[in-house]
């Protein structure tokens, strides 16, 4: 079985650097070469055949981001593949600028950086989505929280495994979507949009796709909006048809999707 299945967050360190166990790392730590016992890492949850004895958590390291993601943090072991990204996350991550960090494709073999940029008319995913590779591998997207703090989310990634059912690592979330009826949710955006622009409605993108965070869509759409029947009988068809991330992929792939039907026509 393939380790990007099983081992995902080894075939990522390997592709960033790693070739073997840190030995220096702390007195407090006890270097495991080999997992006998078959404990979970405390970062992934996956069972790893090497790394330390970290009962303390002496190897966790204050820089690391959103430790209370780590799948089993009572665990004693902490794999060293795990350990080998959070150590040189800024190093092997960060390449660079801040604003490549995690944009990728991950391979069995090899990564490939990608641009999955909300407002670009020639994203990536799209075209994955179009024309998807073989199988198995891992779409990795960052998410940015602040200005310098952007999630390494390596150690929650899950592999997509079957070309018509993708899964979008995007920061500590993963949305599992039915390729063909994401692409879908772009065709039916389209025509839902035009038909209210037919009728003067104006409703922004986020309100459909209530992908953003900014706090003034919270209560999704303006009065004016919730008071029209026209724009409701339209809203209500689009979210019974599509879930959330449904649509969060979807919009990322939006701009890139309107310009190719464009060159289509």
């Amino acid at each position: 079985m393939s380790d990007l299945i099983n081992h995902p967050q080894k075939v990522i360190a390997k592709l960033f650097g790693y070739t073997k166990i840190d030995t220096n790392i702390s007195i407090n730590a006890t270097v495991v070469y080999e997992n006998k016992d078959n404990i979970p890492c405390k970062c992934c949850g996956h069972i790893q055949d090497s790394g330390y004895l970290d009962s303390a958590n002496i190897l966790i390291s204050n820089k690391a981001n959103h430790i209370y993601s780590y799948q089993n943090i009572k665990s004693p072991f902490f794999c060293t593949y795990c350990y080998f990204i959070q150590t040189n996350y800024q190093e092997r991550y960060q390449k660079v600028k801040s604003t490549d960090i995690a944009d990728i494709v991950v391979f069995e073999k090899h990564y490939e950086k990608k641009d999955f940029k909300t407002d670009s008319t020639k994203n990536d995913l799209f075209f994955i989505f179009k024309t998807p590779p073989k199988p198995p591998f891992i779409i990795m997207l960052k998410e940015q929280i602040t200005a310098s703090a952007i999630v390494n989310m390596a150690h929650r990634v899950k592999p997509t495994i079957d070309k018509n059912l993708i899964i979008v690592n995007y920061g500590l979330d993963q949305h599992i979507v039915d390729r063909k009826h994401t692409l879908q949710c772009l065709k039916d955006f389209i025509k839902f949009k035009t038909h209210l622009n037919k009728k003067e409605i104006k409703a922004s993108d986020e309100v459909f796709f209530n992908r953003t965070k900014n706090t003034k869509y919270d209560f999704w759409v303006t009065p004016k909006l919730r008071n029209n029947d026209n724009f409701l009988d339209v809203y209500r068809k689009f979210l019974n048809s599509y879930n959330e991330s449904t649509r969060f992929v979807a919009k990322i792939m939006l701009q890139t999707y309107i310009e190719q039907t464009k060159k289509e026509k």
